[in-house]
């Protein structure tokens, strides 16, 4: 391979699972901002289409990017391969000379039957009393991205609703396995400290990607100093990382994003007083069961 060629590679899966989407991973190098990867696929042979892949990082020696295919029923086969394009030129094809590489969708795993005396009786969902005081309901957390900003300061003083500190967004990025992009340095948070010292959190900002979406985030939650930093919050002094928790919405119009119009979203994190500096890990959380567990 000449020198400075366009590299493409491909993380395969071994299998896929009937019922859950496709994930395909993917690598270019040399990255650029101006490279467009694409994956085409077909189902049982059928009609070919094209899935956009999305960015997980930001330019560098190399770049990752995922692409979402849909899911399979048992026994389908997915027939895929990758592309990469620079300025509409076609510079690396996975595998090469357009061929193609699949998988096969496995059932998915078979839960154990239920025995005869609860079948007999059928429970209901929702019971209209519930004193046992357990969970309910399973969940998953999703871990959508590593998000930082840097802010700086205004200060509003003391008002009939407590001390007032709008934060603005100086600079700020997100880097994770779903949000990647850069923090428009229009937002905020404009928060209000009450004298218990907890801070009630009232975050606007705009998410720029990769792709060119522009994503709103709008978040509650609470922002902890305790009572002595208060003190020294009124008296213009940051020090320490006290807690920070978070509960991000976000809405978009960009066609490839819709899917992070329907989250409801938390964070948790710690700031840096004295860079004030946020450093929040973002989380989606998933119902996993609908049924009072046993």
């Amino acid at each position: 391979m000449a020198p400075g060629a366009a590299v493409l590679s491909l993380g395969t899966p071994a299998a896929a699972t009937a019922g859950e989407p496709v994930r395909l991973l993917l690598q270019v190098a040399p990255a650029q901002l101006s490279q467009v990867v694409d994956v085409i696929y077909r189902i049982d042979g059928g009609a070919p289409q094209r899935a956009h892949a999305a960015p997980l990082d930001l330019p560098g020696a190399t770049q990752t990017y995922v692409a979402q295919l849909p899911a399979l029923a048992a026994g389908q086969r997915l027939d895929f391969r990758a592309e990469m394009r620079r300025a509409g030129q076609l510079l690396a094809t996975l595998p090469p000379q357009l061929g193609w590489q699949t998988v096969q969708a496995a059932p998915a795993p078979q839960l154990a039957p239920a025995p005869a005396a609860a079948l007999a009786t059928p429970a209901s969902a929702f019971p209209a009393l519930d004193d046992t005081g357990r969970p309910r309901f399973g969940y998953g957390l999703e871990f959508l991205g590593a998000l930082t900003v840097k802010l700086r300061a205004e200060v509003l003083g003391l008002t009939p609703q407590g001390w007032r500190i709008n934060f603005f967004v100086e600079q700020g990025q997100a880097r994770g396995p779903r949000l990647v992009g850069r923090v428009r340095p229009e937002g905020g948070d404009w928060m209000c400290i009450r004298p218990d010292g907890v801070g009630e959190v009232d975050i606007k900002i705009t998410y720029e990607t990769c792709d060119g979406a522009l994503i709103l985030e709008q978040s509650g939650g609470v922002f902890d100093i305790g009572e002595e930093g208060y003190a020294d919050v009124v008296r213009g002094v940051y020090r320490g990382a006290p807690p920070f928790y978070a509960t991000p919405v976000y809405v978009t119009a960009h066609p490839k994003w819709q899917w992070i119009n329907r989250l409801q979203c938390f964070g948790i994190g710690r700031v840096v007083m004295h860079d004030l500096r946020v450093e929040c890990d973002i989380y989606a959380p998933h119902l996993k069961s609908e049924l009072p567990l046993d």
